[in-house]
């Protein structure tokens, strides 16, 4: 069977079959075992078997950074709360600016889509990348949250996505916004809708032909569907997320099983992978999803893309944000940081 056979892919891959039976957790780093290990005492745990109330109540994982750091920061990063339209509706959503960056003339931007699997993301959740990335970018950052699942099923997040960077190229000018200096970046299924943003840009045509981004930032992202892969073998128990949590997602945000493999979720198996602005694609070895985007980052540099694909072992799912504890994080944070940045033309004092 050939990985990129999408018929063999999904006939071994489908929600409709039991995952693969978990194994032991995969080894942490100190700082990130700690983490997970304080999540856990503020009642972080596994999805499987919650009802949605009782999943979306628990802590997220920068909870626990925030604990053992015992306050707040701002980080030098102003934040302002505002409401968007999507493709049916406002959405909420947050505008980051650096305090000590320049207001004259039209600044860049950076669009991000928060993580949570389309059905438990939060702006507050990822609150510390976006003020890393406005702090390491001087960019201005736009967080906003698609509608979720399982009230609004798929794709109703990817048409949202697309409204936004819509949105956002027709009102850059008066947003003081150069529409010519803006990215996108997303964490988990945000990653996903970052990628499904930039093909959405590249095919657009005529009149409504947009402005792409001039740089994607995928941050663990979901880039398939199936949880037959090596990294659901390996890291079937992991937390944050483990293959019997990715199943649960699944459940909520897909009418039926063949939706998983989407060419809008299982971007690997995509045929139309050219023309893509360059790409972060950062992994991490404890996430179930690590396959899916190791898969995706071959996929990419064989359409002759520019992409960097990091890996970090030792490290979860959603571990990006954890910067201030987790040293890990903090080398993913410099190394996104200042791909952003020289892609959107920032100031070298900003870097």
């Amino acid at each position: 069977m050939s990985a990129a056979d999408p018929k063999s892919f999904i006939a071994t891959a489908s929600f409709s079959v039991a995952p693969p039976k978990p194994v032991e957790p995969p080894r942490l780093d100190a700082d990130m075992g700690h983490v997970l290990a304080v999540w856990q005492k503020l009642g972080g745990r596994g999805l499987q078997g919650l009802k949605l109330e009782e999943a979306r109540a628990l802590p997220p994982l920068v909870l626990a950074a925030r604990t053992i750091l015992r306050r707040t920061d701002d980080m030098g990063v102003d934040m302002e709360p505002a409401r968007i339209p999507g493709a049916a509706g406002l959405l909420d959503a947050r505008v980051y600016r650096r305090r000590a960056a320049a207001r004259s003339g039209e600044a860049g931007a950076i669009l991000f889509f928060p993580g949570g699997g389309w059905v438990l993301g939060s702006l507050d959740a990822h609150d510390e990348t976006c003020r890393t990335l406005a702090l390491r970018t001087g960019a201005v950052v736009i967080a906003v949250l698609p509608r979720q699942a399982p009230e609004h099923k798929f794709p109703a997040a990817h048409d949202d996505a697309n409204a936004l960077w819509a949105w956002l190229m027709r009102e850059a000018e008066g947003l003081r916004i150069d529409p010519r200096r803006c990215a996108v970046a997303g964490e988990g299924s945000g990653g996903n809708l970052a990628f499904n943003v930039a093909l959405f840009a590249r095919d657009s045509r005529g009149a409504d032909k947009l402005p792409h981004p001039v740089h994607v930032a995928m941050l663990t992202p979901v880039a398939g569907g199936g949880l037959d892969t090596p990294s659901h073998r390996e890291c079937g128990a992991a937390l944050p997320l483990g293959t019997p949590g990715a199943k649960w997602l699944g459940q909520q945000v897909f009418e039926q099983t063949k939706q998983a493999y989407d060419k809008r979720i299982a971007l690997a198996l995509r045929a139309d992978l050219s023309g893509l602005p360059p790409i972060s694609l950062v992994l991490a070895g404890a996430d179930p999803l690590r396959s899916d985007g190791e898969q995706l980052g071959q996929a990419l540099k064989r359409s002759g893309i520019r992409v960097t694909t990091s890996l970090y072992d030792g490290v979860t799912h959603d571990f990006f944000g954890l910067g201030q504890v987790v040293t890990k994080a903090a080398f993913a944070q410099g190394e996104v940081g200042m791909a952003l940045a020289l892609a959107l033309g920032t100031d070298p004092r900003y870097i």
